[in-house]
């Protein structure tokens, strides 16, 4: 009796070593984007291992960033079914329903991810986004305001507020956040596009169009055509 429950401890400890390896696996293949193979390997090791949540998460992660938003739901889902208070897959499912432009569930899910987490820059962020589309401007800039006080080094959170306060026509403080922005990132077309906006409707045209030229510089088509459309 003493040698067979020996015999299957190291049965046992041999198929839960094979499964560590596929989890580990799925871990290294996301890491160098083979998104398909992480998704294999994941779900080899969620055969034998179905309770483990954080397979779920990383299965997760891999749908989506081959844009399948739908299986990423479904496993940011069985994610927090295992782990209530997983805050990380809430974050997760938000920024899944962001993609799909369903911004009220996404705002409800980055709700939970902070009242779980408080101090989650990112998830002010993400929310501060799904407001600002939901033109909720006001509530917008707060968000963002939390989050550039939890991560002051983000360029995308001046840059979002930056966008709602030039909504809520307070161009100056629009400005402001897009120069902050862009002592961060130099290269932010978004930044020199929408900075231009807001000095155009400030009545700076030679700001304006001087931001437009360096945007269509970097390449993008937005600065172009308003640099060929107003700065004539």
């Amino acid at each position: 009796m003493k040698n067979i429950l020996i015999s299957y401890l190291l049965l046992l400890s041999i198929f839960t070593s094979f499964a560590q390896d596929d989890f580990d696996k799925g871990y290294d293949l996301y890491k160098n984007k083979d998104y398909k193979g992480a998704i294999l390997s994941y779900s080899k090791y969620i055969a034998s291992n179905p309770k483990d949540e954080k397979a779920y998460f990383n299965r997760s992660l891999a749908y989506y960033d081959l844009d399948d938003y739908a299986m990423a739901i479904i496993d940011a889902e069985a994610a927090i079914k295992l782990k209530y208070d997983y805050h990380s897959a809430y974050y997760q499912l938000a920024i899944c329903k962001q993609a799909l432009k369903d911004y009220k569930g996404a705002f409800i899910q980055y709700t939970i991810a902070i009242g779980l987490k408080n101090d989650y820059a990112l998830a002010y962020s993400g929310r501060g986004s799904c407001l600002y589309y939901l033109k909720e401007y006001s509530a917008s800039v707060n968000d963002y305001g939390k989050a550039v006080e939890l991560d002051p080094s983000d360029a995308s959170n001046y840059e979002g507020r930056g966008l709602s306060y030039h909504y809520l026509k307070l161009y100056s403080q629009a400005i402001a956040d897009f120069d902050k922005a862009l002592t961060m990132d130099s290269k932010s077309t978004y930044a020199y596009n929408n900075r231009a906006l807001s000095n155009w409707e400030l009545g700076n045209k030679s700001k304006a169009c001087a931001d437009w030229k360096i945007g269509a510089s970097l390449g993008s088509t937005t600065s172009k055509n308003n640099l060929a459309d107003f700065c004539k």
